[in-house]
């Protein structure tokens, strides 16, 4: 996903989408891709999200090789799909937990206005 700031956040996927291989991070495009390019090979991975999208040229310049970028699916489908195939992982809309990958803009003038003199 497109993280603004020049940065996505980026995690990598089992090719049946269930199963996390890297966990989340927030980091510019390139950062990432040297990162994972030490565990796996990038030309089999499919870069799937709006921070793919917006960031394609990067992704292209890195992975050496043929590179599938796509746009985000439709999610409410695929949604209502995991939660019918597998009921165990549905939860109520009021307990769905947000993954907080890095500080918000707030935390971060906060932590700066801190430190300042």
């Amino acid at each position: 996903m497109d993280a603004q700031r020049g940065e996505v956040f980026a995690a990598l996927y089992a090719a049946d989408g269930r199963d996390l291989l890297i966990p989340a991070v927030s980091a510019v495009p390139t950062a990432v891709l040297k990162t994972w390019a030490g565990t796996i090979d990038l030309t089999q991975v499919t870069f799937i999200g709006d921070g793919a999208i917006h960031h394609a040229d990067a992704i292209m310049n890195e992975v050496a090789g043929d590179v599938r970028v796509l746009p985000p699916p439709p999610l409410a489908g695929l949604i209502g799909q995991i939660a019918a195939e597998d009921p165990a992982r549905a939860v109520l809309p009021h307990a769905i937990v947000p993954i907080y990958v890095r500080k918000s803009d707030a935390e971060l003038a906060r932590a700066r206005r801190t430190v300042a003199p």
